[in-house]
This record gives C-alpha cells, structure tokens and sequence, in this order.
C-alpha cells in the first residue's frame, strides 16, 4: 500500500531534493504533487487529499501554519520541513509533530515514514495540529499546551500548571500545581531541552527539574531541598545548589 503525498515549498530545489531522496529510499510513496506556495498548497490538498504533506513553514505568501487554518479539518499527516527555525520548531515539538530539518538527513526522513506507515491516528493527529495552531496564536508562552506523551494516549498541559519533573527510568513524572501527576514516555532531559527557553524552569538534580514559581520555600536542613507546592521536597544536587538559590534569589 502506497502513501499518497504532496510537497509544498517554494524552494524548487528543496523540492527536487526531497523527491529524489524519496526515490532513493525506496519506500512505497506516491508523489501526487507539488506547490510553491500557501494558496497552490490549499488547492492541492483540496483536490488531492493527500496521506502526508511535507509542509514548508516560511513560504512567500505565508507560512505552513497559515496553510493549516484554511484547510480546516486535519486528515492527513504533516511532516514539517524547515531550515533551522528556533520558535517553529520549538512550536513543532511542543505539539508532538514531526518535523525535519534542511538539508534534509535521509535517515531522519525514513525515520518519519516509518511512522507514518505503522501509527497514524487520524483523531490524535488532528488535535496536535490543533494545539500547534492555538499555541502559536498565544501572546503569553507559558499558557501553550505542551503534547506529552503517555503510555496510551497524548495528554495536554498547559506549560504555567506544571511544578516539577521527576525521572523514573526512561520515563518522567509530570506533578503538576493542583498535586495530580500523569507518567510521560520521555526522559527528563527530552523536556529539558523542550522547556529550554522557559526560564523558570530549571534542572536542579539529574532526576529532577523544577517550576521555579512553584517553590514554596528553601530548606537547609539535611543538606538543602526545596519545598514545592504540591508539599514534595526536591533535593539539588551541589553542583545546581548556587544556581538554584541564585535563581530563587533573583524571584524575591
């Protein structure tokens, strides 16, 4: 069974490169299309109804999320493709969508189909690019919802609710300000890195990362820990313990 998809970018030859690899991956895809713009990307997919759409994000007359509002309705796959686009990307990821990188890793792009051919949902992939869609219209980055993965399902949090992250094993624990918690299928440094640019969070243990705004108080007794919220002690390693009571410091 084929995967029916189109390209839209106004790079021709992003285009030409993205078919060839294609091609040379072998992999059962059929290549309906291609566009160079929003509006030649709206008319395509509303005539085609494509499986996947590798999107562009900047484009002359807009950019792929524009795109994704005037389709409306999400049935089919979106494999973003961008040259390096900190706040795209971080927006992508924030979602749980994939996304590749220009020029384009071959692996990573197997990598993509693969997933496509063995876990589309078309329900859950429509809220993603939902969430994608309502994120990026939000003045206030700590009200984005973040697409955290779980054993059986995706859950959406709102980024200002959560207190703290705790590693357990190749999982993490997300405990958030009202005391529930939900078990993510990443590891810590995943939401590390995907949190990196909210500054009130901050790694304070290799098993723990904190929501500063939700520190409660300091401890030093028993060498040092923070009282969260939630009414947890967090203990930082010494290493993060300056860094910490500097951030902390800086609150007050």
């Amino acid at each position: 069974m084929k995967i029916d998809v189109l390209i839209i970018d106004d790079e021709s030859r992003a285009r030409d490169g993205l078919k060839n690899q294609l091609e040379v991956l072998g992999n059962p895809v059929n290549i309906l299309a291609e566009g160079g713009s929003v509006a030649e990307g709206y008319e395509l997919i509303k005539k085609h109804k494509p499986d996947l759409v590798f999107l562009d994000i900047e484009m002359t007359d807009g950019n792929g999320f524009d795109l994704l509002r005037q389709i409306g309705e999400i049935d089919f796959i979106v494999v973003f493709v961008t040259a390096f686009d900190q706040y795209a990307i971080q927006a992508i990821k924030f979602s749980a969508l994939d996304y590749l990188l220009k020029p384009l890793d071959p692996d990573e792009l197997d990598e993509v189909l693969k997933k496509a051919y063995e876990s589309f949902d078309q329900k859950e992939n429509a809220k993603k690019v939902q969430n994608l869609l309502v994120n990026s219209e939000l003045e206030n980055p700590n009200d984005r919802k973040l697409a955290i993965k779980c054993v059986d399902s995706i859950k959406y949090l709102r980024i200002d609710d959560i207190s703290h992250f705790v590693a357990d094993g190749s999982y993490t624990k997300i405990c958030m300000k009202d005391g529930k918690s939900i078990l993510a299928s990443k590891m810590l440094k995943y939401f590390e890195q995907t949190l990196s640019d909210f500054s009130q969070f901050l790694r304070i243990h290799r098993s723990s990362m904190v929501n500063l705004k939700y520190v409660e108080e300091y401890q030093y007794s028993s060498g040092g820990s923070v009282l969260m919220v939630t009414g947890q002690n967090l203990y930082p390693s010494e290493d993060r313990k300056k860094k910490l009571l500097n951030k902390l410091n800086q609150l007050n």
